[in-house]
C-alpha cells in the first residue's frame, strides 16, 4: 500500500511540473515574440530568465521521471545526479543569455539606431527653431535620459547639418590637461580618436558627439565655451574664432 502511495504522488508531482512547465514556456515564447516586435531588451531580459527557470522544471521533471525508474546492474536513477546536471545547466544557460543581452546593449551604445529627423526638419522647414529634450521613450515604454551631447551629435547626422556646436564651461579642448591651459584651435577626427583615451571625464562625451558628427557627414563642430558673451557669433563671424574646431 505504501508502495503505490508513493508512485501516485510521484506521478500527480509529474503532472504539477508538467502543468508548470507548459504555462512557463508559453509565457516565455510570449514576452519573445513581444520583445521582438517592439525591440525591448526588457522584454527579452525577462524570457531569458524565464527560459532558465523553464530549463530547471524541464530537468525537475525529467529527474523525477527517472528517480522512478527501476535500478539496474551499477546504475541507480535517484534525484541527486539529476539535480546536480539541472543546476549546471541553468547556470550555464542563465551565463549565456547574460552574455548576449549585454553584448546586444554594448551595441547599441556603440551603434545607436538612426534618428527620425522628419518632425525636427518640417519645423525647421517652416521656419522655426525647435528646442529638442534629451529625455526619450524606449521601445518598452520607460522614458530614459538620454546624453545631450549624444544626442545632439545624433541629430545633427541625421539633419545633414553643416556645423554642431557643443558649448561647455571650458574655453575648448586643452592640449595637455592639467598641466597646459593651452587651447586646441583645431584638430581633425583621426587626430581627435587618438586624444580620447587620454581626455577628462567631462570631456570625453562632447568629443565624441563631435567625433561621430564630422565622421557621420557633418562638415565640421565646435566646442565653445559657454560662458563668454557672444561666443557663439564670435565662432562664425571672426577669422580667428573661438574654442576648438573639429574637421573630418
Amino acid at each position: 500500500m505504501s508502495h503505490m502511495h508513493l508512485h501516485a504522488n510521484s506521478r500527480a508531482d509529474r503532472r504539477i511540473l508538467a502543468i508548470s512547465l507548459a504555462l512557463l514556456v508559453g509565457f516565455m515564447i510570449a514576452e519573445v515574440v513581444l520583445g521582438i516586435v517592439a525591440s525591448s531588451l526588457a522584454l527579452l531580459a525577462d524570457a531569458g530568465h524565464m527560459l532558465t527557470d523553464a530549463s530547471a522544471l524541464g530537468l525537475a521533471l525529467f529527474a523525477a521521471w527517472a528517480a522512478s525508474l527501476p535500478a539496474r546492474g551499477r546504475w541507480t536513477f535517484g534525484f541527486a545526479r539529476a539535480e546536480i546536471l539541472a543546476a549546471q545547466a541553468n547556470g550555464i544557460t542563465l551565463v549565456v543569455i547574460g552574455l548576449l543581452i549585454v553584448y546586444s546593449a554594448i551595441g547599441r551604445l556603440i551603434s545607436p539606431p538612426d534618428v527620425e529627423a522628419g518632425i525636427v526638419s518640417g519645423l525647421l522647414d517652416d521656419g522655426r527653431i525647435p528646442v529638442v529634450s534629451s529625455v526619450s521613450r524606449a521601445d518598452d515604454g520607460g522614458v530614459y535620459n538620454v546624453n545631450a551631447d549624444t544626442a545632439a551629435a545624433a541629430l545633427a547626422v541625421a539633419l545633414r547639418a553643416e556645423k554642431l556646436v557643443v558649448l561647455t564651461d571650458v574655453e575648448g579642448l586643452y592640449a595637455d590637461y592639467p598641466a597646459s591651459s593651452d587651447v586646441i584651435s583645431q584638430l581633425d577626427a583621426s587626430e581627435l580618436e587618438a586624444m580620447l583615451p587620454s581626455l577628462a571625464d567631462g570631456m570625453v562625451p562632447k568629443m565624441e558627439a563631435c567625433l561621430r558628427a564630422v565622421c557621420g557627414g557633418v562638415a565640421r563642430a565646435h566646442v565653445l565655451d559657454g560662458r563668454v558673451p557672444h561666443s557663439l557669433l564670435l565662432e562664425i563671424f571672426t577669422d580667428s574664432g573661438v574654442g576648438t574646431m573639429v574637421l573630418p
